[in-house]
């Protein structure tokens, strides 16, 4: 029988490696190191596309919401699923949702995150 580890990914392993455009503070999708960086309290804040599991958008009046899921250990369905953490007492971000009233931008990313995703599950097979 084989052990699950929990897997890390890593996208950056220093500030200055993330992509210039986070200055803005919009959300950044960077493709060449599989990573969505996220603006969360003013900080650029990175994610690597093996921990999201999806992204969608909607809209309520004006306003468009883009919401992007986490895979966190424990809400999978079957035994595959269940992801081992060395640290029991750890929380997690399940979701994070974002608000704009430029909904085609909106539709854009969670579309690019959608790609990246399949992608990425993609690689995952082939190995």
């Amino acid at each position: 029988m084989e052990v699950k580890k929990f897997k890390r990914f890593e996208s950056y392993k220093r500030d200055n490696q993330l992509p210039p455009k986070v200055r803005d503070m919009g959300i950044v999708i960077d493709q060449k190191n599989n990573t969505i960086v996220l603006p969360i309290m003013g900080r650029p804040v990175p994610f690597h596309i093996n921990t999201i599991k999806n992204a969608s958008k909607s809209d309520e009046g004006e306003w468009s919401f883009l919401r992007i899921n986490f895979l966190s250990p424990g809400q999978g369905v079957g035994r595959k699923d269940d992801q081992p953490f060395e640290d029991a007492s750890a929380h997690f971000v399940r979701s994070l949702t974002f608000r704009s009233t430029d909904g085609d931008r909106y539709a854009e990313i969670a579309n690019q995150i959608s790609n990246l995703k399949r992608e990425a599950v993609k690689r995952e097979q082939e190995k």
